[in-house]
């Protein structure tokens, strides 16, 4: 692993049928960017307060926000926006699940994020994925 600004980027990054085991269909993570967040058995204040700064991270993209998925990884009642979608039923195929990922619009797992990453740090790394890229 790399680190770029803020995240661990993979030196080799994990496809789909890698890292992903079910909850929705592979087609669904393809053609955008996706901020996914896996939650706790038990969503505390501490988990929905992280859940609402990355829902204004996300908005804080600009422009660039309609590029970008937010994904919650188990159960959670949210607010339903056209940009969030929410599977309580998953199956990673990663070792020591990560809090927080980035998936690029082809599927590929890239960037690994720590529980206590600051969402500014996140929010960085995801401008310069978005102004490097012309895909998603």
């Amino acid at each position: 692993m790399h680190t770029v600004a803020n995240g661990q980027l993979l030196t080799s990054p994990l496809t789909i049928d890698q890292w992903w085991r079910g909850g929705a269909e592979k087609s669904e993570w393809m053609g955008h960017w996706s901020l996914v967040m896996v939650l706790p058995e038990q969503c505390s204040s501490e988990c929905r307060q992280r859940l609402d700064v990355l829902t204004r991270m996300h908005m804080a993209l600009g422009k660039d926000a309609s590029r970008v998925r937010r994904v919650w990884l188990g159960q959670v009642s949210w607010q339903a926006d056209p940009y969030l979608s929410i599977y309580p039923e998953y199956q990673l195929g990663v070792s020591g699940e990560p809090t927080c990922f980035v998936v690029d619009p082809l599927g590929n797992l890239i960037l690994v994020y720590q529980k206590e990453q600051p969402a500014k740090d996140i929010l960085k790394d995801l401008k310069k994925l978005l102004a490097a890229s012309n895909i998603g």
